[in-house]
């Protein structure tokens, strides 16, 4: 860490990591990066096809593991290394965000990247970088890089000093921002499923209407649709609604009541076909 009164030509600006900006230096492992996604073990798994190409030159690959200690910012970027004998790469194995600092050179002005959600990336063999940046927490990482002769890692000092003062919070995306997209993702599922199986118009409602799932010979379950209700809590249930309406549960029935005027009155249902 880190002098105060930073610099404010020598500040780092944090950028969202994207496969398209991350190019230059390697590759971005993760779900939203994959250009090519098929079905494997009889359609029960989604592969999500080579996000990054592992190069070991003549060398041999290795699998190892990795635990950061957080930093703090700001953060005085000093130094960078390289690996110029093949790819390395960092897959977190939590959601706690980390920054990622890369060069074409050290001559060149760094950037740097926020890295959310278990975002990964693999580095092209001689792409300068700053080692891990984890921030909040401790932080676990699966490293994917390469073993054998030859020297592999050249480090250098920097001809200035670089500051990593502050991240965005509009980059940060946390679990109470995934949770809030997923919670509408559902909601959002559930209003066309009424919409086009019971023939109800509930995507726009403030009234606080009720859901129940009937399950055949199973336990029911009641949640809220209203998005303005005060006791509106769908998030227990996401995970639940999420594999009824994927249909990995077996036979159930969706009722919608209106509970502004009675809780037992019931406005429609649907009831899944029998597969």
């Amino acid at each position: 860490m880190n002098d105060a009164s930073p610099d404010p030509a020598a500040t780092l600006r944090v950028e969202a990591l994207t496969r398209e900006a991350f190019a230059p230096f390697g590759d971005v492992i993760a779900f939203g990066a994959a250009t090519k996604v098929f079905p494997i073990n009889n359609g029960t798994t989604q592969r999500h096809h080579a996000l990054a190409r592992v190069d070991v030159g003549a060398g041999h690959g290795l699998i190892s593991l990795a635990r950061a200690e957080p930093r703090t910012l700001p953060f005085a970027i000093t130094m960078l290394e390289r690996h110029p004998l093949g790819s390395q790469a960092f897959i977190p194995l939590s959601k706690t965000p980390y920054l990622i600092v890369v060069a074409e050179s050290p001559e060149h002005s760094p950037r740097c990247f926020l890295a959310t959600h278990g975002e990964g990336v693999n580095y092209h063999a001689g792409t300068w970088h700053h080692p891990l940046i984890a921030l909040d927490q401790v932080s676990d990482f699966l490293i994917v890089d390469r073993g054998g002769e030859g020297h592999n890692c050249d480090e250098v000092n920097l001809p200035r000093t670089w500051r990593i003062v502050e991240v965005p919070r509009e980059l940060r995306i946390d679990d109470e921002y995934v949770a809030s997209l997923e919670h509408d993702l559902i909601l959002n599922r559930l209003a066309a499923y009424f919409s086009t199986q019971v023939g109800i118009d509930v995507s726009s409602t403030d009234a606080p209407l009720c859901a129940r799932i009937d399950f055949h010979g199973g336990t029911d379950r009641e949640f809220w649709l209203a998005r303005n209700s005060p006791d509106f809590d769908i998030a227990p249930h996401l995970d639940f609604i999420s594999r009824v309406l994927d249909g990995t549960r077996g036979d159930w029935t969706i009722v919608l009541m209106d509970w502004t005027v009675d809780p037992e009155r019931e406005i429609g249902r649907y009831r899944k076909p029998a597969s």
